[in-house]
């Protein structure tokens, strides 16, 4: 069993991984820290850039059948560039969930556990067990359930520290809550310092626990494309130059796609040729149907479930549109500026 590593073990790593999917272009010029021929200036700390030994993490997901969001594409993205780097990453996620699939098809190792309870014995040596196997130095995770599943199973692997990442303010009050905090969860990442100043304010969890690490996209995976365009748009089955709004998100209450709905109602009265994509799955897909029927949108507002080629849909698109009551630093807008297209969003995040 390797020895257990300190939550700033983790940062360096994601750091790097983020770095390299940074919106930030490369330029000739030296960074902070280093002279123009690549050494450290007088007085740069040099643990700064040493490597970083690799690390075995483990990515434990509690999303149920259909979630993937913006937060899964990020896990993702970052575990594909620790990989890069050497680093072993591993996965756990429901039976049948669409993370579970992804990682598999990403060459993962991964155990399914169906998260019956926060703390159920069997379910904890399973996932104990393949902490062992593959030597977990670290932990991450999201949701109050993912923390105290991954803790508790940790105790038993002999403690890899538990990282949660953390999009809002998710942090509860109540004794349940502080002994998920204290017993079971190491450090919290989240995407910026003002949500890292929001989620302190608070006052559930230690400060110091607290790290902003921001997201990131690769720029040229998203780079506008004429050609993907009129492919994608050939797919979906839509006109070459019809107006096209896109949204994208798990249809949850949280995102207001019914909104959405009936806004696209009124654009289409003034812009008669418009269509409307929406990009997700969830529970309310059946309330969503029957609101674009009774609207009469049914020939120009199209559901058309769980995709992953998101780069190919912001192509096919004029405009990203977000109705959500609430959010963070919402993937899919970094996705959206890096495909040169505007975004349309209510006043949140």
């Amino acid at each position: 069993m390797p020895d257990r590593v300190g939550f700033a073990g983790l940062l360096p790593v994601w750091g790097h991984a983020v770095e390299e999917r940074s919106l930030e272009p490369e330029t000739d010029e030296p960074e902070a820290g280093e002279t123009e021929v690549g050494k450290p200036e007088a007085g740069a700390r040099e643990d700064e850039t040493e490597p970083v030994a690799p690390l075995s993490l483990l990515l434990l997901n509690p999303m149920g059948s259909d979630g993937w969001g913006g937060v899964e594409r990020w896990l993702m993205d970052v575990a594909l560039g620790l990989r890069e780097r050497g680093h072993h990453i591993t996965s756990t996620g429901r039976p049948g969930s669409v993370w579970l699939q992804r990682c598999d098809d990403a060459g993962f190792p991964t155990v399914a556990v169906p998260l019956r309870a926060d703390f159920h014995l069997g379910q904890a040596r399973k996932l104990s067990r393949f902490m062992l196997e593959h030597g977990v130095d670290v932990v991450a995770t999201k949701l109050h359930r993912g923390i105290r599943v991954a803790g508790f199973a940790a105790k038993l692997a002999g403690a890899p520290p538990v990282t949660a990442f953390m999009g809002l303010v998710e942090t509860r009050p109540g004794l349940r809550y502080r002994l998920t905090y204290d017993l079971f969860l190491d450090g919290v990442v989240t995407l910026s310092e003002r949500m890292r100043a929001e989620i302190v304010e608070r006052g559930a969890l230690d400060p110091s626990s607290v790290k902003a690490i921001p997201y990131g996209v690769r720029p040229e995976k998203y780079a506008p494309s004429e050609t993907r365009r009129a492919e994608m748009r050939t797919t979906l089955g839509l006109p070459a130059d019809a107006p096209m709004a896109l949204a994208i998100g798990r249809l949850n209450d949280q995102k207001r796609f019914d909104l959405l709905l009936e806004c696209f109602r009124d654009v289409r009265r003034a812009v008669p040729d418009a269509q409307l994509v929406i990009a997700g799955t969830g529970k309310l897909l059946p309330r969503l149907q029957d609101l674009r029927a009774r609207l009469g949108l049914e020939q120009c507002a199209h559901l058309i479930g769980f995709r992953r080629d998101v780069a190919g849909l912001l192509s096919a698109c004029d405009s990203l549109v977000m109705s959500s009551d609430i959010e963070g630093l919402p993937m899919v807008v970094l996705e959206t500026m890096a495909s040169a297209r505007p975004v349309v969003a209510t006043d949140v995040g």
